[in-house]
């Protein structure tokens, strides 16, 4: 068997346990994702403290001052 063909029985695997875990509705378990999500910051709706490096446009919209 191939690579390829490996990969993709193991995606169909992977989806076949995912759909056995979820579609008998348990909401225990729907709960207990929600609040991993939660966690995660799956519902942090954009409004991450991280701080974000200048893009290139940025850079040469203000100069490179440190060149000169």
């Amino acid at each position: 068997m191939t690579q390829e063909h490996y990969a993709f029985r193991e995606i169909d695997r992977a989806v076949a346990m995912t759909k056995s875990i979820l579609i008998p509705f348990d909401i225990g378990i729907w709960l207990r994702l929600a609040l991993i999500a939660l966690f995660a910051g799956g519902a942090a709706g954009g409004a991450c403290s991280f701080h974000q490096a200048p893009s290139l446009s940025m850079i040469s919209e203000t100069g490179n001052s440190s060149a000169r």
